[in-house]
């Protein structure tokens, strides 16, 4: 058949699914209707369809919200120092009064009474305080220690209290503790303590005073959050009993949920159903044209796969009338796990469950107990060998849903019913889709070659073998994958790359080395073995580290990312260092100048960013622990130099690394190494 003939079938069979799916949603989503209205009696029991928003309650709730809010009070910077000046202003009468009550000769007068009434009357007119007779007395009589000790008490507590918010009934008993503090701690003035009590009791006023502003805004903002956080009215809850009559919120509530019947047919809701199957349709369309270079299959197959596809949707459409339960979505989970593999076949059952799930009122014991069946099928069927698998393939996805649903129905609390219902539906729709399906499953899958994070995460652990003979064998090398994976790690995330994949990559990436150790600059103390070998025998060992590499990995069962990065982080360079040598040699015997072909790696380019960064941390690590430089001037220029030579040797060319890519990733070097180099405090001898 024709190219183009095959893609214009294609595309009708795919739109013709697309309808069926779109009618079939709608026709099962449009809920009972209901001919009522204000003042009418209901004759049955209605439950919510769907979640709803239920505005009268919440305008109610809101508006009680705003009204509860309590008075706020804030503290007046005017009246504390008020209050702290009065204090000052008092000691200070009395300290003139008590001067007055000694004659020139520093006697004390005989008759103290008008200096009493005139202390009085002057208190009274400074801080309209009323000094009683006793008071007045004591204060004129008392010794100048005493009274000294009680000015510079008096004065301390006040600027305490006042500094904190201070109403009419808390002001007294914060005075009450200070005063009570003071006076336990030093007892030889303590006979004083009740008049110091009352004179500041007397003088002190409470400096908080009410913010109408921020009360207002307080009420206003609990106002909002409840309208922000409407009142909701879950699915499944009754609305109205039978019997009852049909008030106006009743009655609002029902057309919120489109459950009063209508005469005309309904646009609306085809409109939304329309709308719903389109975006979930773009998804899955991104999702498929991400993974078009995994996903091949032949033109009759993708036809079959159409037909299948639509299959549970047309099935749940007459099937939710029976039960919530009766699903068919592990049909199709069965039968595609077997042409695209585990990963795809879970993805695009999802895709047909999402579409579903408006037919089944969006029930989440059905998403969740489908999922769970979905999960567990296309992870045996994807890797059925053989037809005696047959029998786990049915029994096990058909329990993980009946268990997932008994699950549920404990949490919801359901009757006894509830769950046989559950089981008995679940298992039964799980296990005749997958009966149906197994007939049809052809024998070969795909496998995508990805790896997770959880595998990577893994493969990090210091105790998986090769990192750990790396870290005792090559102690320098392993430091060195330490670093360049720092330095991958922040450069990946500073592009949106794979940081996880760069950092684990880094680890291994030098894992050839454990061949030969000794040979590489980082492992070495006091000798080097290359001093006795000729720059071609120096540069076979050193490069050999690739290849070595990649068979320790594929021995080992690395992941492909993996292998790929230890193959490519040294692309098809040659270590210049050694040809360089070879060069002047060449010119010392008079031979012509070396072949650079004959000192390259074995390796390939990098074709990933991943394998790019690594390239160019494991390059700049070596390269400035060379040079021995704590100068980020320096760092940043020998960084840019390094790159520019791997742009020159086309090194870059299958990177997808930008040019933004590249000055964002020496940003990241030159962070890492910033903070390497910080200094700090030199410790004493």
């Amino acid at each position: 058949m024709h190219r183009r003939l095959k893609r214009a079938i294609g595309i009708i069979v795919a739109i013709a699914v697309l309808v069926t799916v779109t009618v079939s949603v709608f026709f099962g989503y449009i809920p009972v209707k209901y001919d009522y209205s204000i003042g009418s009696v209901a004759t049955s029991d209605i439950y919510a369809s769907r979640n709803v928003i239920d505005n009268y309650q919440t305008k109610y709730d809101a508006v009680m919200a705003k009204n509860s809010v309590k008075t706020i009070m804030v503290r007046s910077g005017s009246e504390s120092s008020d209050n702290i000046a009065n204090i000052k202003s008092f000691f200070q009468l009395v300290r003139q009064s008590r001067a007055m009550t000694l004659d020139d000769y520093g006697t004390k007068v005989s008759d103290l009474q008008p200096i009493i009434d005139t202390l009085i009357s002057n208190v009274k007119d400074t801080m309209d305080y009323n000094l009683s007779q006793e008071d007045a007395e004591t204060y004129l009589s008392m010794s100048f220690s005493a009274f000294n000790y009680l000015e510079d008490k008096a004065n301390s507590v006040t600027e305490i209290l006042m500094m904190d918010i201070a109403d009419s009934d808390s002001l007294n008993i914060q005075l009450n503790n200070q005063l009570k503090s003071i006076f336990e701690e030093d007892n030889t003035f303590d006979p004083y303590s009740d008049l110091l009590n009352r004179t500041m009791s007397g003088i002190l006023q409470p400096n908080a005073v009410f913010d109408d502003a921020a009360t207002n805004e307080a009420a206003q903002n609990a106002y909002n959050e409840v309208m922000d956080n409407p009142v909701e009215i879950q699915k499944g809850t009754k609305i109205i009993s039978a019997g009852e009559v049909i008030t106006e919120h009743n009655y609002q509530i029902l057309s919120d949920l489109e459950l009063l019947s209508e005469d005309s047919f309904d646009y609306l809701l085809l409109f939304r159903v329309m709308l719903y199957v389109a975006a979930v349709t773009v998804i899955m369309v991104f999702y498929l044209r991400l993974r078009k270079d995994k996903i091949k299959v032949d033109f009759r197959i993708f036809l079959a796969l159409c037909i299948i596809f639509a299959i549970p949707v047309v099935v749940g459409l007459y099937a939710s009338n029976i039960s919530y339960q009766l699903v068919a979505i592990l049909f199709f989970t069965t039968i595609c796990s077997s042409f695209l593999g585990v990963t795809d076949s879970i993805i695009l059952s999802v895709f047909i469950l999402v579409y579903m799930w408006p037919i089944y009122s969006f029930d989440s014991e059905m998403f969740m107990s489908s999922l769970a069946g979905i999960v567990v099928s296309a992870s045996l069927s994807g890797r059925n060998k053989a037809n005696n698998n047959s029998a786990a393939l049915i029994i096990f996805p058909t329990l993980s849903v009946s268990v997932v649903s008994v699950i549920l129905n404990f949490l919801n609390g359901s009757t006894r019913n509830g769950y046989i219902d559950s089981f008995t539906m679940s298992a039964l729709s799980s296990s005749i889709s997958i009966v149906a399906a197994i007939g049809l499953t052809p024998i070969f899958e795909l496998i995508s070659g990805a790896v997770s994070p959880v595998k990577l995460i893994n493969l990090s652990q210091p105790s998986q073998p090769l990192l750990k003979r790396l870290f005792i064998e090559a102690p320098g090398t392993s430091q060195h994958s330490m670093m360049v994976a720092n330095l991958a790690d922040a450069a990946a995330d500073a592009i949106g790359a794979d940081a996880l994949l760069c950092r684990v990559g880094s680890y291994f990436h030098d894992i050839g080395k454990l061949n030969n150790p000794g040979y590489f600059t980082e492992n070495q103390k006091d000798y080097n073995p290359h001093t006795v070998l000729t720059p071609m025998e120096s540069c076979a060992i050193i490069t050999a580290h690739t290849e070595d590499g990649v068979k320790m990995a594929q021995k080992d069962n690395l992941p492909k990312a993996l292998i790929d990065i230890i193959n490519q982080h040294h692309g098809n360079t040659y270590p210049s260092y050694f040809y360089k040598k070879a060069i002047e040699e060449a010119k010392l015997k008079g031979l012509p100048e070396p072949n650079p072909d004959d000192y390259r790696y074995k390796g390939e380019v990098p074709n990933t960013k991943e394998a790019a960064i690594i390239m160019l941390a494991d390059t700049c690590e070596a390269a400035l622990k060379s040079a021995k430089t704590t100068d980020i001037a320096q760092c940043e220029s020998i960084i840019r130099k390094l790159i520019k030579h791997k742009i020159e040797e086309d090194q870059l060319v299958k990177s997808q690394l930008s040019f933004d890519d590249l000055e964002k990733i020496i940003k990241a070097f030159l962070n890492i190494y910033s903070g390497q180099f910080h200094e700090r405090i030199k410790y004493p001898e």
